[in-house]
């Protein structure tokens, strides 16, 4: 039988290599962009983007998982992409952008669904609803 525990563990890692790499794209936008508005928004999906980081780190322990075997495994799974930046793709790159804060909505929200499915049973009450309010604040 397929334990339900490791699969939402690896969707944990899926989701937390996401944000890592939005998080360097991010990062990379702020680097070569000056315009205060851009700025100011990339900046504000940046910090979500490393809350949410912080908190799957949450649930990982929650679960059981050694956080820093977690990070190099997601590191190792997923790999860093590199980004190439140029200013005349910043629409492109906005839409690329809001496509994931989309992404991400619907994967909490189909993550915590499977939490409550499958995992919540195997795991001690107060560390199930404790997950299950870190998904639903993400």
């Amino acid at each position: 039988m397929v334990d339900m525990k490791r699969v939402f563990a690896s969707l944990l890692v899926r989701v937390y290599a996401e944000e890592f790499n939005t998080s360097n794209l991010l990062g990379e936008i702020l680097l070569n962009v000056d315009d205060e508005n851009v700025w100011t928004t990339f900046f504000e999906i940046l910090k979500d983007n490393n809350i949410h980081m912080c908190m799957i780190q949450g649930v990982v322990e929650l679960l059981g998982y050694n956080i820093d075997e977690f990070r190099e495994s997601t590191l190792q799974k997923m790999g860093i992409k590199e980004f190439e930046f140029s200013e005349e793709f910043i629409a492109g790159i906005i839409q690329e952008v809001l496509k994931w804060e989309r992404y991400a909505y619907n994967f909490y929200s189909h993550l915590l669904k499977f939490m409550t499915e499958y995992v919540e049973g195997e795991l001690e009450t107060e560390k199930a609803e404790k997950i299950k309010r870190v998904i639903i604040i993400v």
